[in-house]
């Protein structure tokens, strides 16, 4: 719940930034619907995992990196963007006694809807689907064990983001994964 508090007032002072910052260039709306390479956004994100199960709380920092392509519609601020993250763990977390969880890899698929109220700012919501490998280590053995692949979870989330030159944006985005994962990225976008 904190961290829920945190991410929705981190994203609505992003909000309110933005919206008082929109001016001096303006992002090409009236580029034609349909296939374009400058469609095409690359993305690298930081983002805290969240897992509260069984009465433990872990949080793991993970990187990934990303890959969508925008596709607009014939409302000149309304697009839609398929993407796929692959992140890996960067970080452990003590779990039970000296175990410790950690994050081996993870993918996410989404289709974000994004609604660009001015020419610098944006928000989105996006449904995703995402599936995780964790891995336990019993620290004082050195014993590792690598838990199943999760099952496809849908999952969805929400975030702003802000566009800096006509090429470069980033966003702050928190998404709920599970009943007991969460995250959330901070992730810089570059648009071809």
């Amino acid at each position: 719940m904190k961290r829920s508090l945190i991410a929705m007032a981190a994203i609505s002072s992003l909000m309110l930034c933005g919206a008082a910052n929109a001016a001096s260039y303006t992002v090409d709306k009236e580029a034609p619907v349909g296939v374009d390479k400058s469609n095409i956004e690359l993305s690298v994100g930081f983002t805290n995992v969240g897992i509260d199960t069984v009465g433990y709380d872990a949080d793991i920092s993970a990187v990934a990196v990303g890959f969508g392509y925008e596709f607009k519609t014939s409302s000149s601020n309304i697009s839609f963007v398929p993407e796929i993250y692959i992140g890996k763990g960067v970080t452990e977390e003590d779990f039970v006694g000296s175990t410790e969880i950690e994050l081996e890899h993870f993918i996410q698929l989404g289709v974000r809807l994004t609604l660009n109220p001015t020419d610098k700012f944006y928000t989105f919501i996006r449904p995703t689907l995402t599936r995780a490998q964790f891995a336990v280590n019993d620290v004082p053995s050195g014993v590792k064990v690598l838990a199943d692949e999760t099952d496809w979870e849908l999952g969805v989330g929400v975030g702003a983001g802000m566009y800096f030159t006509k090429q470069f944006s980033a966003t702050l985005s928190y998404d709920r994964v599970t009943s007991d994962t969460d995250n959330i990225s901070l992730t810089a976008r570059y648009h071809f």
